[in-house]
């Protein structure tokens, strides 16, 4: 079995990877090995891996297709992730968040998380507002998640927000309660309507 430096010398790899700025994928089928086995030969001559933020800034360099988390999804992925019609979710209103937040990839910003994205609520509010000190989140007056608008962005504390949330999540739970009693109340008025006043529940 050859082993992998006599395939490859760090000379060569690192011509490829730094000057070259070629993919550790496209040096693998370049060399007619895996690129799991180029990172290995990369830790072991000691060239440093791009971050994901450089291979992004390469890629759009190179006019290449870039996808990221806080993205829509590689469409050969989603091919593959399909289920039948019956057995389809619903599809997330954003493209980033499980939440119903809408993302804005700015990897310079304070706030960006791993993948670059920040919380449109939080840059808009900035835009009109100045930064947002720490401590301090955004709170979407109407409840609704996905609306953005000035008039609708209020910056809280942290933890009077979490108060607010609480309050309003106990009201609602408070009003779906009562409003499951009513339909039970309808329900039975509507059984029991033909029955003269012999009512028993």
């Amino acid at each position: 079995m050859k082993r992998l430096e006599s395939v490859i010398s760090k000379e060569e790899l690192y011509s490829l990877y730094i000057d070259q700025k070629l993919t550790q994928r496209e040096i693998g089928s370049l060399k007619g090995i895996a690129n799991g086995s180029v990172c290995v030969l990369m830790e072991r001559y000691g060239i440093l891996s791009r971050n994901r933020l450089e291979a992004m800034e390469l890629a759009r360099s190179q006019g290449r297709k870039i996808w990221f988390p806080c993205g829509p999804k590689n469409p050969a992925r989603q091919q593959q992730e399909k289920k039948p019609v019956g057995q389809r979710r619903k599809k997330n209103p954003s493209p980033c968040s499980p939440h119903k937040y809408r993302f804005v990839y700015k990897p310079s910003h304070p706030r960006a998380g791993r993948n670059g994205c920040v919380l449109e609520h939080i840059i808009i509010w900035e835009q009109y507002n100045g930064p947002l000190s720490q401590g301090w989140v955004i709170h979407h007056i109407d409840g609704n998640k996905s609306n953005n608008n000035i008039e609708n962005l209020q910056a809280q504390l942290r933890a009077a927000h979490s108060q607010t949330y609480w309050a309003l999540w106990s009201k609602l739970k408070n009003v779906e309660s009562e409003n499951e009693y009513l339909r039970t109340r309808i329900d039975k008025l509507e059984i029991y309507s033909g029955m003269g006043n012999d009512w028993n529940y």
